[in-house]
């Protein structure tokens, strides 16, 4: 937990780039590859098995076909990356959008700090904090509410837990750096 996230599929990891490269630059990042994997494959698992079950208590023991698109950022400084869990299936998502978690590292586990339901893609970061935790850009629309994104602040303990009503305030989304969005990889739970 709290490594940061590692797309596989990048041209420096993956030997399929369509850079050329001499077999010594090859054998150079076989070290930065075998130690990107697991740390990448051990936060997914991780984050899959917590929610696998979390999810399936919510939904007492039926939570159907459900797939997470996951982002990792530190949220709140302190060196440990949280999870951003966008969480779609049939039992998650309705007219207004889907559920969007955000996990926090704790001890060998996780701690929910935001369970927000009618959320859309996409999902960011503000430059802004509160009570030391960063403002998350939330899109919105659907269900018969306005389109836009809104500005999710953490209140001290959580993040609020929809962002079509108050405390969520409109916000620019330029202003955010997208992290969830229709192209982020998506996770199948069991």
């Amino acid at each position: 937990m709290g490594l940061p996230h590692h797309n596989l599929s990048s041209p420096m990891l993956s030997s399929r780039s369509t850079t050329t490269r001499s077999p010594h630059m090859r054998l150079a990042l076989l070290p930065l590859l075998l130690l990107a994997t697991p740390a990448a494959a051990a936060d997914t698992a991780a984050v899959s098995a917590f929610l696998t079950t979390r999810l399936t208590a919510e939904m007492s023991g039926d939570m159907g076909p459900t797939r997470v698109a996951l982002a990792f950022a530190d949220l709140n400084a302190d060196g440990a990356d949280e999870v951003l869990a966008y969480v779609m299936g049939p039992m998650w998502c309705g007219s207004g959008g889907c559920d969007l978690k955000v996990l926090t590292p704790e001890r060998e586990s996780f701690s929910v700090v935001m369970d927000a339901s009618v959320a859309q893609m996409p999902v960011g970061v503000l430059p802004t904090t509160s009570h030391g935790w960063a403002d998350l850009a939330v899109s919105v629309g659907g269900g018969g509410a306005a389109s836009g994104t809104v500005a999710m602040r953490f209140d001290g303990t959580a993040y609020p837990g929809n962002p079509t009503v108050s405390p969520a305030e409109p916000v620019d989304p330029s202003a955010a750096r997208m992290l969830i969005d229709e192209t982020t990889e998506v996770v199948t739970l069991p």
